[in-house]
């Protein structure tokens, strides 16, 4: 009851407050510093709870993103009753495990993928960048921005992203709260922890 309880104040805070902001312009500047700034990470790990609504049904669950230079490794536990999944690879080749231990091999088309395995086509791709408050490079974006010039609302390929709850993380701001929306699909990302990898950072 907990978990679909913020789920649901966090679909109201999306409706409210996806609003223009008026008087842009300054703040377009400070955007455009802020996003200067996360161009140097390469890479991130999260923890995150999220929860999917479609249609009636709604589902919670665990989340671990781990991001580099090599490729995504993205592990699921619990929504989308299928027990969750492990995703890995990069945009052109992920490879899909399914809890039941199922292998599938995916070249394009990773969201309709997810939504014909799980029931939900969870836009992942688009999501590892604006889970750090940035658009998808691939589609023309609409944008309201705080004052400090973080992203608040962004409108990019029919989906309705809002993000709060900006706090330090190194140099850098992000998110702890993302919200989309599309059609009657709503996904909540709510983040616990974040680390994050820049581009001169060596690993042995």
């Amino acid at each position: 009851m907990l978990a679909r309880a913020w789920i649901v104040l966090g679909f109201a805070s999306f409706l409210i407050g996806c609003v223009p902001v008026p008087g842009t312009s300054g703040r377009a500047a400070l955007w455009r510093l802020h996003a200067a700034k996360l161009t140097g990470i390469s890479g991130f790990e999260l923890e995150a709870q999220i929860g999917v609504v479609d249609r009636g049904r709604g589902f919670t669950g665990s989340m671990t993103w781990r991001k580099s230079r090599g490729g995504d490794l993205v592990l699921v536990q619990g929504p989308l009753e299928s027990g969750g999944f492990r995703l890995s690879g990069h945009p052109g080749r992920w490879i899909l495990m399914t809890a039941r231990g199922r292998r599938v091999e995916i070249r394009h088309g990773l969201r309709r993928a997810l939504g014909r395995w799980f029931g939900i086509p969870v836009p992942l791709e688009s999501l590892r960048f604006w889970i750090l408050g940035l658009p998808d490079p691939r589609f023309p974006a609409e944008f309201s921005w705080t004052r400090r010039g973080r992203v608040r609302t962004l409108l990019q390929d029919r989906w309705q992203v809002r993000l709060g709850q900006y706090l330090p993380v190194g140099r850098q701001a992000l998110p702890t709260d993302v919200i989309l929306a599309h059609g009657p699909i709503r996904i909540h990302v709510r983040v616990d922890r974040w680390s994050i990898i820049r581009r001169h950072s060596v690993r042995p």
